[in-house]
């Protein structure tokens, strides 16, 4: 009985201990409100972590193409400027080419201003048409020369010997005109026979040259001066249109001519 006894005490024991363990109201009623909490849902339930795909290898980066250059632009080759021959300084002047440039110019002065008779075309006997003129209309008739076709060729080559407000005015005087796409100009004879014996002295001054001309008859002594300058890359007679007229009427008559050459 005794034994019996101590047995049922036991057990009691050991179930008051498991209801210990499973009933504290910390894990019951952990707000300490009573009451029993519902068993967790299944999706409450704790999910072992799935394992974490590795990642994938990237690919690695292709080679960027290095950037191509743009062509570069084309650009026209300048054209070679067209080689002339410099003008010669007034220091490298030479007496010899100062007088080589009067006569030259000179003989375009008798041609064209001094004397056109020569020039008229012989079958011409009706003039082409009349210019206003200083002294009056003047005639003017077509020109038998070739070597200049137009007023604007004929302007060009005085251009070579006198600067371009003297070929005007000698232009002007002789009547040189285009008539019906026809060089024409008017009949002009020497006036002035008289034979002078002429001294021409030539002086540099800076860069440019004067000359100098005295020249007499019986019972005269007269001077003229005109300029030889450089202008846009061309050596070329200047000075007063009555000067130029002068000097150069005179030299067509020169009987006997001296030059003198200072280069100081």
């Amino acid at each position: 009985m005794k034994r019996t006894c101590i047995a049922a005490l036991l057990l009691m024991a050991a179930l008051l201990t498991g209801c210990a363990r499973t009933a504290g109201p910390d894990i019951l009623d952990p707000d300490g409100v009573g009451g029993v909490h519902a068993a967790p849902a299944a999706d409450d339930e704790l999910v072992p972590a799935t394992a974490t795909p590795e990642p994938t290898e990237t690919p690695a980066p292709t080679e960027t193409p290095a950037p191509t250059k743009a062509p570069a632009k084309a650009t026209a080759t300048p054209a070679p400027a067209e080689k002339t021959d410099a003008a010669p300084t007034a220091g490298s002047m030479t007496k010899a080419d100062l007088v080589s440039a009067l006569t030259a110019a000179l003989g375009f002065y008798g041609s064209w201003c001094y004397d056109t008779a020569s020039l008229i075309d012989p079958d011409a006997a009706e003039p082409a048409a009349t210019v206003a003129h200083l002294t009056g209309e003047m005639d003017v008739f077509p020109v038998s020369s070739r070597n200049f076709a137009t007023y604007d060729e004929l302007f060009a080559a005085f251009c070579r010997h006198f600067h371009e407000e003297i070929a005007d005015v000698l232009l002007d005087e002789s009547g040189a005109q285009d008539v019906d796409g026809k060089l024409c100009i008017g009949k002009i004879t020497p006036a002035d026979t008289a034979e002078y014996l002429c001294e021409l002295d030539i002086e540099r001054e800076g860069d440019m040259f004067d000359f100098d001309l005295e020249y007499g008859a019986p019972r005269t002594d007269q001077d003229v001066t005109v300029h030889y300058e450089l202008r846009d890359g061309t050596w070329a007679f200047s000075g007063r249109p009555s000067a130029i007229n002068r000097f150069f009427t005179v030299l067509m008559t020169a009987q006997d001519l001296v030059v003198k050459y200072d280069p100081d």
